[in-house]
């Protein structure tokens, strides 16, 4: 991680649910991949996290950053 409050694009986000920093998930809606998506959100609840699903050029942001989004609970 570098130090940012955030996590965008699949990979980094993945990082950070792995180190329970997740704070809020932003996935786009209509879901591209719904099985990470699935992955996510368990641990995200796990970690007394939230998620908002997001539309419009929200969602077309994330998906042109690797489909996910997050705000950290701290950063590295």
């Amino acid at each position: 991680m570098d130090g940012r409050p955030w996590a965008l694009g699949r990979q980094a986000v993945m990082q950070a649910l792995e180190q329970q920093r997740v704070e809020l998930l932003l996935a786009p809606w209509p879901l591209h991949d719904p099985e990470t998506f699935q992955d996510a959100t368990a641990r995200v609840f796990a970690s007394n996290g939230t998620i908002e699903l997001v539309h419009g050029r929200a969602a077309e942001r994330l998906r042109a950053e690797g489909g996910l989004g997050a705000r950290l609970y701290y950063a590295l």
